[in-house]
């Protein structure tokens, strides 16, 4: 039996709670059960963000960026979305299938479920505005599944997760959709084109980003100019200069990190070098080098000049799950996920994986979100002179990062601009 794999998105602005409880009206109408009705559930407080859930998270965020970033196409990955849905499934394994995640995690994952719960809620306040939505669909066929009680109470006490158990027809595929698109304010209008008939479950997490600059361009900042794709072609491109100061300094790369209205998010700009592409500057990376690099980002101005893009991308994450060391989730033969339920027509385990990210970069600031779902089966204008330049008319890597941790949010490539 096939379980369908946890969908990530990245998107503007993604509610939690509220939007999962406005949706009931929309859930119900389309003949679904809400299965947390009766259920009461005490919300974990969680453990604080430290140096092992940095390092862990971190690492794992950098290890999946580096499999999924790794060609010469315009690429984004939301590692956090990544995470939070991989831990819900998590909870309903058992045996080596866990013992597989929790390695790839770099935790315990009873420790994670505390970190995530603590994290996801630190992150979510303030000007700007960073959302998630976690929810959990599952076939109405008590004949082919029975889905343990305790598996819900977990990620509803540490993930917020709703859950629904649906018929799984047309009206779940409109349904399921458009929680995403809501929970992504419209960025992600379409997660999934098609219910398979062995599909059982549909793990989700959304995730939606937007933000006002610290300080926006303004009119006279921008000026036609000539950004470089990976290709050697030559495109237009609205370029935005500013003096910027926090500089970036690595091995084979310079860079910058422009704040957001409240401080509690950046923009990291990574230019590689010039011979070296964004995907070969990623690889020489890891979580605590990525950290210490946005952490250390040094106080001197900048003249920056970047240009105005937007960008989607999907990708299906199964490949990155087996380079990660999670293997035994996706085989059907030999996948443990007891404590998620048991099916009467087959084992149950991960059968697709896949997450759609949208990126849009202005004057005014950035709109970025994310969906995965995880499906069980059965030339620019002379600046003057400042302490430091970074001009981003080629490819470059960028990431929506969390300054207080130093860990990326969102993280992509971008190598060409249509």
């Amino acid at each position: 039996m096939k379980i369908k794999s946890i969908y990530f998105r990245l998107g503007a602005a993604v509610l939690s709670a509220l939007l999962a409880l406005s949706f009931v009206s929309c859930v119900q109408q389309a003949s679904a059960a809400d299965l947390m009705s009766g259920i009461t559930v005490g919300r974990s407080s969680g453990i604080a963000a430290d140096d092992e859930f940095i390092s862990a998270a971190a690492g794992f965020s950098l290890d999946l960026a580096k499999i999924i970033i790794s060609g010469e196409e315009n690429a984004m990955v939301s590692p956090v979305s990544v995470y939070l849905a991989l831990a819900m499934t998590a909870n309903g394994a058992a045996g080596k299938t866990r013992a597989e995640m929790e390695k790839a995690f770099g935790m315990d994952l009873d420790k994670l479920n505390e970190y995530l719960c603590a994290y996801s809620a630190w992150l979510t306040p303030g000007v700007s505005q960073l959302k998630s939505a976690n929810s959990i669909w599952f076939r109405d066929d008590s004949d082919r599944l029975y889905v343990e009680p305790d598996f819900l109470k977990t990620n509803a006490r540490y993930y917020s997760a709703a859950a629904y158990k649906a018929p799984f027809d047309s009206s779940t595929l409109k349904a399921i959709n458009a929680w995403v698109s809501k929970n992504t304010d419209g960025m992600i209008d379409k997660l999934i084109d098609e219910i398979d008939g062995n599909s059982i479950m549909y793990l989700i997490n959304a995730v939606a980003f937007e933000a006002k600059w610290q300080h926006k361009y303004e009119t006279e900042d921008i000026e036609k100019g000539i950004f470089t794709a990976i290709s050697g072609d030559s495109r237009e491109a609205d370029m935005m200069k500013s003096t910027e100061n926090l500089y970036i300094s690595a091995k084979n790369a310079t860079g910058f990190i422009k704040p957001y209205a409240d401080g509690k998010y950046g923009f990291a700009a990574l230019l590689p070098e010039v011979g070296t592409t964004p995907a070969a500057l990623l690889a020489s990376l890891d979580g605590d080098s990525f950290v210490s690099m946005i952490k250390s980002a040094e106080n001197s101005s900048v003249a920056s000049i970047m240009p105005a893009f937007k960008s989607e991308y999907g990708t299906n994450l199964i490949s990155a799950f087996s380079q990660l060391g999670i293997k035994d989730a996706l085989n059907s033969g030999t996948a443990d996920f007891s404590k998620l339920g048991k099916s009467t027509v087959g084992n149950i385990f991960i059968g697709d994986a896949i997450q759609k990210t949208f990126i849009s970069v202005d004057s005014e600031g950035t709109k970025a979100g994310a969906a995965t779902e995880i499906e069980m089966r059965n030339g620019c204008a002379q600046i003057p002179e400042y302490e430091h330049s970074v001009i981003l008319d080629r490819p470059f890597i960028y990431a929506i990062v969390d300054m207080n941790t130093g860990m990326p949010i969102f993280i992509g490539v971008l190598t060409d601009i249509s």
